[in-house]
């Protein structure tokens, strides 16, 4: 029987897009199920967590947002009403190192699988990596002579894959609380000969967790509000997506300020 932590939606998931369904086996055996926002690409990653922050900023107020620059040195600057400008940083966290290249993986794989033609140096690393069923084999034994550059019809459009992680509360070596406040010592270290005015920059934390449920979340924002006027940003978010249309509509999103 499937369990739902804390952080899922509350909709149902038809007609809805960028979404990927985790399962996680806790070290009691359930399989406790999460819904995470999932893009092919960072980039798209990114400025659909811009649109549920902005959005979350306007507050039905109907301000006009504008992206004056990406990338330089922060993710995004932004004007506000054509007067007001701030920038923000986008940074994500999971639970490991372990955890975070898994999900670099899973990404990719969903990249590939919407290609009509995939490259057999891509098909070879993806069964190595996930070790897909019969029409992924059988691709792979058929061309198994060619080069690595070689473009073959993609056999991953058509395998039906449940991707499971197995995780264990022993393997936890940090918790939500430490991976946070990590992940805005991360940012507050940068130097700030080449990153400039932090006082102007809205951080928003990506949390990319599967594993920690409610009482480690609310445990981790009671904390951290104690020292979050010593941080030299205009404002620290924890950010939970669960799915979005590319332009930030049709979403459900968790939003906590710090």
């Amino acid at each position: 029987m499937k369990e739902k932590l804390f952080l899922n939606p509350t909709r149902e998931l038809v007609g809805k897009n960028n979404f990927k369904e985790d399962h996680c086996i806790d070290e009691t055996g359930k399989i406790v199920q999460q819904i995470r926002l999932q893009c092919d690409s960072q980039d798209k990653r990114e400025e659909i967590i811009l649109y549920h922050f902005l959005s979350h900023l306007d507050n039905n107020q109907n301000y006009l947002f504008e992206i004056e620059d990406r990338d330089n040195p922060w993710d995004f600057f932004i004007i506000k009403d054509k007067k007001n400008a701030f920038f923000v940083e986008i940074t994500s966290f999971s639970e490991n190192t372990n955890s975070f290249i898994k999900k670099k993986q899973e990404e990719k794989y969903h990249r590939l699988k919407k290609q009509d033609k995939i490259r057999l140096s891509d098909l070879r690393k993806i069964a190595r990596e996930f070790g897909f069923g019969e029409k992924v084999e059988l691709c792979l034994k058929e061309n198994e002579k060619l080069e690595n550059n070689t473009l073959v019809e993609n056999p991953l459009e058509r395998e039906f894959v449940i991707l499971i992680s197995s995780t264990n509360v022993n393997d936890e070596k940090m918790s939500f609380l430490e991976l946070i406040q990590c992940a805005i010592q991360s940012k507050s270290n940068k130097p700030s000969k080449t990153h400039l005015q932090k006082e102007s920059v809205f951080l928003v934390l990506d949390n990319r967790t599967i594993k920690y449920d409610k009482e480690d979340y609310e445990y981790a924002v009671h904390e951290l509000s104690k020292n979050s006027k010593e941080w030299p940003f205009l404002g620290v978010f924890i950010y939970t997506g669960f799915y979005s249309d590319d332009d930030g509509k049709n979403s459900e999103f968790y939003l906590t300020r710090i």
